[in-house]
Parts: C-alpha cells; sequence; structure tokens
C-alpha cells in the first residue's frame, strides 16, 4: 500500500463530506461529522497544521474511507478545472464600486 499523504483537516473534511457526512456540531476546536444513513460519528480536530498519521488513520477508518478513495479525491481535484469566481462570491459593496 502506497504511503498515506499528510492531510490538512480541511482536506479531511472534504473528503467526509464528499462521502456524505454532515456537520453536527463544533466544540472548540473539534468539528463533529455524521452520516445520516449509517449513524456513525467522526470528530475532525481542526488546527493549523496536519493531522498525525494515527489520527488521521483513526478518522477515516471509522468514516469507511479507502486508500483509493483518497487518490481518487486526489486525481479529482488535480485534474478538475479551476474555480471561476464570479461577483456574487464578493461582498456587495466591492463589487459595486
Amino acid at each position: 500500500m502506497p504511503k498515506l499523504p499528510a492531510l490538512t483537516p480541511q482536506k479531511v473534511i472534504n473528503i467526509l463530506e464528499k462521502k456524505g457526512f454532515v456537520l453536527s456540531r463544533v466544540k472548540g476546536s473539534h468539528h463533529l461529522f455524521y452520516h445520516p444513513e449509517t449513524k456513525c460519528r467522526v470528530v475532525v480536530p481542526v488546527h493549523g497544521r496536519d493531522l498525525p498519521t494515527g489520527t488521521l488513520l483513526e478518522i477515516l477508518k471509522q468514516a469507511g474511507v479507502g486508500q483509493e478513495e483518497i487518490e481518487d479525491f486526489y486525481k479529482c481535484r488535480i485534474h478538475s478545472p479551476a474555480k471561476q469566481t464570479s461577483s456574487r462570491n464578493y461582498p456587495r459593496h466591492l463589487w459595486m464600486l
């Protein structure tokens, strides 16, 4: 099995949301996600650094995410076209000037 890439909490959250997990609540720096169909709960610590390998493996194991899904997520992110920004993404007072 290839080495697991270092992931930030935001990347893990993106993977969980693609799997159907929904943010349930936030307590401090810990975000609790749950899956409405399987009732599975996963806690993601959101700090300003990459998740430790053991923590990352446990989160992915609890969520049922495999190595292939992580690789597919990265392939989709790398090959997807750049996101177009529009004036709707900015506060009204900035684009009306």
